[in-house]
């Protein structure tokens, strides 16, 4: 059973109520991993998009957590395991707030066109190996060159589409989560070798 669009990624408006310091990077993916892998990539894709996404090593964890996410759906593992020292990094509750405030908005918006439907790209083996692949590709690429400005936002559309569609069941954003890879993958080959060109001088 998927959960409402309508609502924040599950869990983590009550995870919020209930601490009021800082918390364990581990009790937030356990939170969001108990209803699937959709919440979680789509936590992990608003952190990165929102200002958040700039501070000091942040593609680099975030494309760290996405590529043991895709290797949990790769091994058809529900939620995400993490080692035991990264799971006890504090997370600053105010930049989960943001995802929250972030989020609310716009799955009331969506609420209104997503339903479950082309159930084979949100379930079927095929479609869930294509996007573990399309993560670890995008991870390996967050890791690697998510420095240049405006990579790791690209990256994670595509990870923000298939959080949407498989928290809601919506295939359709699936699909456009595939359409999406493609456009920002073609972008970044674009783009890269230029911004490095300056950045070398």
């Amino acid at each position: 059973m998927t959960a409402p669009a309508t609502t924040p990624p599950p869990g983590l408006a009550g995870l919020l109520a209930e601490r009021a310091g800082p918390i364990p990077l581990g009790e937030v993916l356990d939170r969001l991993g108990a209803r699937g892998h959709g919440p979680i990539l789509l936590t992990l894709a608003i952190l990165m998009m929102l200002p958040t996404g700039m501070l000091p090593l942040m593609p680099a964890l975030t494309g760290a957590l996405l590529a043991l996410t895709a290797l949990q759906m790769i091994v058809g593992g529900a939620g995400i395991s993490i080692p035991a020292r990264l799971a006890r990094v504090p997370l600053d509750p105010a930049h989960l707030r943001a995802v929250v405030r972030w989020l609310v908005p716009l799955c009331r918006r969506l609420g209104r066109v997503l339903h479950p439907r082309f159930g084979l790209l949100v379930t079927g083996g095929a479609s869930l190996l294509a996007i573990a692949l399309i993560l670890l590709a995008s991870a390996l690429a967050m890791i690697l060159i998510g420095a240049i400005p405006g990579v790791p936002f690209l990256l994670c559309i595509p990870a923000l589409l298939f959080g949407l569609g498989l928290t809601a069941g919506d295939g359709a954003l699936v699909a456009a989560g595939f359409a999406a890879f493609a456009g920002a993958a073609g972008l970044v080959g674009h783009l890269t070798p230029r911004i490095a060109a300056l950045w070398g001088g």
